[in-house]
């Protein structure tokens, strides 16, 4: 039995699907030959699967201390195997990284949500999770250092204000 033409695309679809893990659609010139005598073309259009992104890279992972509340620490980069990739940017709140909690996402920009201080903590660790214009996604952590800067002294504290006189 020779398949006709509609059961020949049918026929096509499925394999591409099975085979290649393609979705097709319309407009995909496919040579279909029905039996010896008669060759058909039929369109197909193929629609790439998307993939999920594998990276996230953030483009600085320091930041002084005592700097400004939601100042910038750096620029979040996804890589994902699909070209033309648009991605958005969370934090993922889980238990294991309650320092998500002092951190926001601007757009592509990690930024600190109050002034760090160094003597009270020197890093912290955030869960990032990147999603693809499809929904498919990726988490990586990252350690932000806080750099210790030379601040100026704030108060003079004298452990005795008599001072004998002609002390040598």
């Amino acid at each position: 039995v020779v398949p006709d033409s509609n059961t020949a695309k049918k026929i096509a679809e499925v394999l591409l699907i099975r085979y290649y893990g393609i979705k097709v659609q319309n407009k995909f010139p496919l040579k279909v030959t029905e039996n010896k005598d008669k060759t058909v073309w039929k369109d197909f259009n193929i629609i790439e699967p998307n993939e999920a992104p594998t990276a996230i890279t953030l483009s600085a992972t320091s930041i002084n201390e005592n700097v400004d509340a939601d100042s910038t620490v750096g620029t979040l980069f996804s890589t994902d195997p699909d070209a033309s990739t648009t991605f958005t940017y969370t934090l993922v709140s889980v238990l294991e990284y309650p320092d998500n909690d002092l951190f926001s996402i601007d757009g592509d920009k990690l930024k600190i949500k109050s002034s760090p201080d160094f003597e009270a903590t020197n890093s912290y660790t955030v869960l990032i999770k990147t999603t693809d214009q499809g929904g498919l996604s990726y988490e990586e952590v990252f350690t932000i250092s806080i750099t210790n800067v030379n601040e100026a002294p704030t108060a003079i504290a004298l452990s005795n204000s008599v001072i004998d006189e002609n002390v040598i």
